[in-house]
């Protein structure tokens, strides 16, 4: 019956278009009319319509075409299509691009580009590639404004993310918003053992070799960038901000823990450890106001003097706490 109202000249063209209407709301198209469907895909005066209407976001319809010979999925056309269902077909998509992945700029663009538009619908292997192309093309991390939706979703897909950023701190100049203020420290809240677990370390390890400023007067541009500003920070003192948040909330929730973690920490540390570490015990309860001054007194020279926090006065945060 389809063939004869398509092909018959006594019925008005938008009456055979329901024909395709029809066929693009099907869930579960059946193989018969997934062959069908192709026989007009293929054809010029049909292509166009049908490319739009029934194949366009249905995942079905697009996965048949491996059915009839080699698609060139590299075509405007065929890249649209993978777009279409990056969301709803991943390992589909993920087949077609991860040949191309990693070889060159305008191909990681191009890979880049197929993946879902947020971030937060990502599959774990998508988001993965996701990342690997965040270090090939650092371009894609400072153009990245996906942050916020997972912060809004409380995803810990954020977290890789920030630990990108400090491990690429020396290249990353510019700002990347990473979602408000208040909306970040609700986060670092929520996750704050994870964050320190992951985060903690990888900060440490990137700021190992930051002495003192005092005596040394080492402040090259990339201790500027671990250092707080009045305006233009570097990314690397958002992701200082969040871990600042997460201790503060570990300090407050489990005190003991939190004493015993400052106690037994044996990784390497830096002076943005510190003051990381100040900030949350100048959060404590009163309570344990013993161990506050112990700790400020069992290394004056990295306790009590920070750094990183306040250019203007190196105990603004020791001050605090006493």
């Amino acid at each position: 019956m389809c063939e004869d109202i398509l092909s018959s000249d006594d019925i008005r063209h938008y009456f055979k278009c329901t024909i395709f209407e029809v066929a693009g709301q099907l869930e579960c198209p059946k193989g018969t009319l997934l062959k069908y469907m192709h026989q007009y895909y293929v054809k010029p005066k049909w292509h166009e319509y049908v490319y739009n209407t029934v194949y366009l976001g249905h995942p079905q319809y697009i996965e048949d075409l491996d059915n009839y010979g080699p698609y060139d999925w590299l075509s405007d056309e065929g890249l649209t299509l993978l777009r279409s269902i990056n969301t709803k077909s991943q390992d589909f998509v993920l087949e077609k691009i991860k040949p191309i992945c990693f070889k060159d700029k305008e191909n990681d663009i191009i890979a880049y580009r197929t993946l879902c538009h947020d971030c937060t619908e990502d599959s774990a292997e998508m988001f993965e590639i996701r990342l690997k192309l965040f270090e090939s093309n650092l371009d894609f991390l400072r153009n990245f404004w996906g942050s916020s939706h997972l912060v809004k979703n409380n995803s810990e897909k954020l977290i890789p993310i920030l630990k990108l950023i400090v491990e690429y701190s020396d290249e990353l100049t510019q700002h990347i918003y990473l979602g408000e203020p208040k909306e970040l420290a609700t986060y670092a809240q929520k996750n704050y053992y994870k964050i320190i677990l992951e985060l903690l370390p990888a900060v440490c390890a990137k700021t190992k070799n930051f002495k003192p400023q005092w005596p040394n007067y080492e402040f090259s541009s990339q201790y500027r960038n671990w250092t707080r500003e009045s305006y233009n920070e570097h990314p690397a003192r958002d992701v200082v901000r969040i871990l600042k948040s997460a201790m503060c909330e570990f300090s407050i929730k489990e005190p003991r823990e939190f004493i015993s973690f400052v106690t037994n920490y044996d990784d390497e540390k830096s002076v943005v450890y510190y003051e990381i570490i100040s900030s949350a015990i100048n959060n404590l309860d009163t309570a344990y106001s013993d161990f506050a001054v112990s700790w400020l007194c069992s290394d004056i020279h990295n306790h009590l003097f920070i750094y990183t926090s306040n250019q203007e006065d190196y105990l603004s945060t020791s001050k605090k706490i006493i």
